[in-house]
């Protein structure tokens, strides 16, 4: 597993925190991929826009929420484990090697 440049992410327009961890993820309901921050349970799904976002918090009186790219109810998060994995729209925020 590999975190995205805390600081290229933020500065990008993310809203974290200190402890914030920033992974890209794929959506398993439609395969796109978006980006999650590990310390405040947001999760990122427009490259070029980090002010969209999600909070992956929720309460038992909620129902689930729907995907926020296709809509779809059933769905999860599945880690990108390597950085030449990651999609194009997100390469900017990954680490240099």
């Amino acid at each position: 597993m590999f975190f995205l440049e805390q600081n290229a992410f933020e500065k990008a327009g993310a809203s974290g925190c200190s402890n914030s961890a920033y992974r890209v993820v794929t959506l398993t309901c439609c395969d796109r991929q978006v980006v999650e921050d590990d310390e405040l349970s947001d999760l990122y799904f427009d490259a070029t826009d980090l002010s969209r976002k999600v909070s992956l918090l929720g309460t038992r009186d909620e129902p689930p929420q729907p995907c926020p790219l296709c809509r779809a109810t059933d769905w999860d998060l599945a880690p990108v484990d390597d950085v030449a994995d990651v999609s194009e729209e997100w390469r900017w925020a990954c680490p240099r090697a």
